[in-house]
């Protein structure tokens, strides 16, 4: 018998619905959703932005060859190199080179098996400074990323904000709709009853028109309040995207409440605003960012003075 109405009962779970509540909003705030994805848009565009300045750093391997044939003379090139950057703008060198013969474009001829070559560029004003043009552009880059970063969590909280406030329209012209039903029908019986007094001699015609006239509204003010739910609606599961079929076959909505808020002082909401709101942390990273270019900046004052060392090695 148990079992009997387990199975009685499982279809009517599967397919319960569940209340749609303001949290629920939540869980379609999601990359999936394009409204959501554009909040984010610029974020994942800086994030990029900040990869290929940070490539700069990155060990660069580079190879030549160069061969050059003619009637009475040929030439052999091949090189080989690995070069590599550091924030403070130094940057180092490691070269294989072999160059066999007559070259067309140079006079450079190794011994048989090659040269190795070494090098490091000094940028001397940035190396007192420990900073660069490349270390520059990350640093901005990585902050640029940081204001975005707050800029999307401003977006998604205004998206959150929006979607809400609907949400809670939507409730309220939920309720609306059901009275002003309630009202229509009282007005159905109300004309009824007095179609009944003025059939029976009881009341005056007058009294029908009346009450035409007040079933005409009724039916106005019905049919005003179904337009602006269905808005509501279409405007709140397009911030969902999700479909009104899909929608109605998963949730059902509430009645609307009256909520309390809890009462908080000035003060406490200042320094809750301050530690929290995006747009306090997007002024920070602005600022850093102005201090670093005002630090850089300073350097451009004195003439540029780079200093090379460079050995060559043949291994004959």
């Amino acid at each position: 018998m148990l079992k009997l109405f387990s199975l009685f009962l499982l279809p009517l779970l599967l397919f319960a619905k569940t209340t749609f509540t303001q949290e629920t909003i939540k869980l379609y705030l999601t990359e999936e959703n394009p409204y959501f994805y554009a909040t984010i848009a610029q974020k994942n565009v800086s994030k990029e932005n900040e990869r290929v300045y940070r490539a700069a750093f990155d060990t660069q391997l580079n190879m030549k060859y160069d061969t050059k044939q003619y009637p009475t003379t040929q030439g052999e090139y091949k090189q080989i190199d690995i070069t590599k950057s550091i924030g403070n703008g130094m940057e180092f060198s490691m070269a294989y080179r072999d160059a066999q013969d007559i070259q067309e474009y140079n006079n450079i001829k190794t011994g048989k098996d090659g040269e190795l070559q070494a090098s490091v560029n000094i940028p001397v004003l940035s190396l007192i400074n420990n900073t660069s043009q490349n270390e520059l552009n990350y640093k901005v880059a990585k902050l640029k990323t940081k204001e975005l970063t707050q800029e999307s969590k401003k977006n998604l909280l205004f998206l959150y904000y929006i979607s809400s406030k609907i949400y809670f329209e939507l409730l309220l012209y939920k309720d609306i709709l059901i009275t002003e039903e309630e009202l229509l029908n009282k007005a159905k019986h109300n004309h009824d009853f007095i179609a009944q007094e003025v059939l029976s001699g009881k009341l005056a015609q007058i009294a029908l028109i009346d009450v035409k006239s007040q079933l005409i509204n009724r039916k106005q003010r019905l049919l005003s309040a179904q337009v602006r739910y269905q808005n509501l609606k279409n405007d709140f599961l397009k911030y969902l995207n999700i479909t009104e079929k899909e929608f109605d076959a998963l949730y059902t909505l509430p009645s609307i409440t009256i909520q309390t808020t809890a009462n908080i002082s000035y003060k406490n909401a200042k320094s809750i605003a301050l530690n929290n709101r995006p747009e306090f942390q997007q002024l920070k990273y602005k600022l850093e960012k102005t201090n670093l270019k005002s630090n850089y900046n300073s350097i451009g004052q004195y003439p540029k003075l780079n200093l090379k060392l460079h050995s060559v090695y043949d291994l004959e």
